[in-house]
């Protein structure tokens, strides 16, 4: 193979890596599977990625834990019995630099209950 790696086998390998997409890897299949160098290119960019996304995984992290504030169950809780009862402090910081963090259905109960934030300038690490 001439021209080095081929960016249609990176970005499958590095999309199989970060989001499971398997069915990606049809394109390495189909040409006739990767070369050492293109498995060197897609972890390098995978670790990149892992090292740019990590403030945002924190962020969803801590949201949860805002959420949860230190309670237990011994049931799979309901999004009302998360949301019941978080104090002014919890709610605010939820809907500032938390929101784009959330979880997709965390945020619409979010949204459902205090409405979509004004994020202008909010999520800034």
């Amino acid at each position: 193979m001439t021209g080095g790696p081929r960016s249609e086998i990176v970005d499958a390998l590095v999309n199989a890596m970060m989001n499971g997409d398997l069915a990606g890897l049809e394109v390495v299949d189909q040409a006739g599977g990767f070369t050492a160098e293109e498995r060197a290119q897609a972890d390098a960019l995978f670790a990149a990625q892992l090292e740019a996304s990590a403030p945002y995984r924190r962020r969803g992290l801590e949201a949860w834990e805002v959420l949860l504030d230190g309670r237990t169950f011994d049931h799979a809780a309901t999004w009302d019995e998360l949301f019941d009862g978080l104090s002014n402090e919890a709610i605010e910081r939820l809907g500032t630099n938390l929101y784009d963090s959330m979880h997709d259905a965390m945020r619409v109960e979010y949204d459902r209950r205090f409405g979509r934030p004004n994020l202008d300038g909010a999520g800034d690490v």
